[in-house]
């Protein structure tokens, strides 16, 4: 039954995100702009999060950006948890330089092209946990990669490795996220 959810939740995440992805080109001259990096707020829906951990809507706000780097504070739900969270997140490379693009040409000379800008990206992140059972802190430490298909649209796949230390001893703890970002 979870799995059969999960690819229902993983089919709408990677349909969407190539339905927005989509700029068409005359004359080899983008209709939209650039990838522009500077969006502020990201707004995470999908299976867990890097950002915000354990949830399936998260909202951060970079406090600070720059080509490699971005500090952030954030918040997310998963329908019953609540997971409030800040941290660091590191790309290892220039999201400029990595792309990969997919050009189509139809009969009438229209030209279609798919910008896929790629990065590996760590996240280190401290969080605050509330759920019913229990609430309590957690570290963690999110390798993943990052594929943005345009200015707003991105999906993260990797891995939330975290510590989260309650009021008995620390649990230990992977979850696999995989999730689509949009940007504004």
């Amino acid at each position: 039954m979870k799995i059969v959810i999960f690819k229902k939740i993983l089919l709408i995440v990677i349909t969407f995100s190539l339905i927005l992805s989509q700029q068409q080109y005359l004359d080899n001259e983008a209709l939209t702009d650039t990838l522009n990096q500077n969006k502020r707020f990201n707004l995470s829906l999908g299976f867990l999060d890097s950002r915000t951990g354990l949830s399936l809507i998260g909202l951060s706000y970079d406090i600070y950006q720059d080509s490699r780097n971005e500090i952030f504070i954030g918040g997310g739900t998963a329908l019953i948890a609540f997971t409030g969270s800040l941290g660091w997140k590191h790309y290892f490379s220039d999201t400029y330089n990595n792309n990969i693009n997919i050009f189509f040409e139809d009969n009438s000379q229209n030209k279609f092209k798919f910008n896929f800008f790629s990065s590996p990206f760590l996240v280190v992140s401290y969080q605050a946990v509330a759920h019913l059972g229990f609430a309590g802190f957690a570290a963690t430490f999110s390798p993943g990669y990052e594929i943005r298909f345009s200015k707003y649209i991105s999906t993260q796949l990797g891995c939330n490795f975290m510590m989260l230390m309650s009021d008995r001893e620390p649990e230990f703890g992977f979850f696999p996220f995989w999730n689509m970002d949009i940007h504004f």
